[in-house]
């Protein structure tokens, strides 16, 4: 059950991010009404991927998306271990999404955002005169959670604003 909880939490913020904030604001509205509230959910981009889906989707689905988020909440939890599932199931399905590796530690209230360094210059939009090495691009980085929403609303803005304007 804390899994889906965690599931649930995760996909309320990355609606906040992802969807028109007026879904949004009539789905906090909503949220007393489950009927009403399951139908508003069908007009998200996103969703949490069901169980019976297996790995062909990550935990939560954002549509039309560059990132695949495979979350975790446990006692022991391994990020990198969660990296390597993610990066599996984006090969064994074709996509060419980047993983996201979002956990917590049972008991604990922080969130951690786990990538490899490729990832993380994607995220950040960031260049380099010269490539990154494999090795580099490899290398596991992590990051606080607040810091991962932050980025993406700034992504999803500048996006918004280059289709919209230009």
């Amino acid at each position: 059950m804390k899994g889906k909880t965690f599931e649930a939490e995760i996909a309320r913020d990355l609606r906040d991010v992802f969807d028109p904030p007026g879904l949004v604001k009539k789905l906090v509205d909503a949220s007393r009404f489950p009927k009403l509230h399951r139908e508003l959910l069908k007009r998200s981009r996103v969703r949490r991927a069901r169980q019976s889906e297996g790995a062909k989707h990550s935990d939560v689905v954002v549509e039309d998306c560059a990132w695949w988020f495979e979350l975790s909440t446990s006692a022991g939890v391994s990020p990198i271990r969660k990296l390597a599932q993610a990066e599996k199931d984006i090969y064994d399905t074709g996509s060419d999404q980047l993983p996201i590796v979002i956990t917590r530690e049972k008991g604990r209230q922080s969130i951690q955002v786990t990538v490899r360094m490729g990832t993380l210059m994607a995220l950040y939009e960031l260049f380099t005169p010269a490539p990154l090495t494999q090795r580099e691009k490899d290398v596991v980085v992590q990051i606080d959670y607040p810091d991962l929403i932050d980025r993406l609303r700034w992504n999803e803005t500048r996006h918004h604003r280059k289709t919209s304007h230009g």
